[in-house]
């Protein structure tokens, strides 16, 4: 292993370089959270394009049968 990565073990990250990966860290967080929140957005309008269609199809069976009830009295 070289000498400089050696010291770079031993010693840890200067004060400048710390700064730069704690923004580079915060940056990712923020992104994650940016991802996250689209993610769960996208799932609701999904859930609620399913859930439209239940309900489409049980009044189309309620209105059938209806239409059935009226028919056949």
């Amino acid at each position: 292993m070289n000498q400089y990565y050696i010291y770079r073990l031993e010693h840890g990250l200067t004060t400048a370089e710390q700064r730069a990966a704690d923004q580079r860290i915060g940056e990712l967080a923020a992104a994650l959270a940016d991802l996250r929140g689209a993610l769960a957005l996208s799932l609701d309008r999904g859930l609620g394009a399913l859930k439209a269609l239940g309900r489409v199809n049980r009044t189309r069976k309620e209105a059938s049968a209806a239409a059935a009830a009226l028919v056949g009295h």
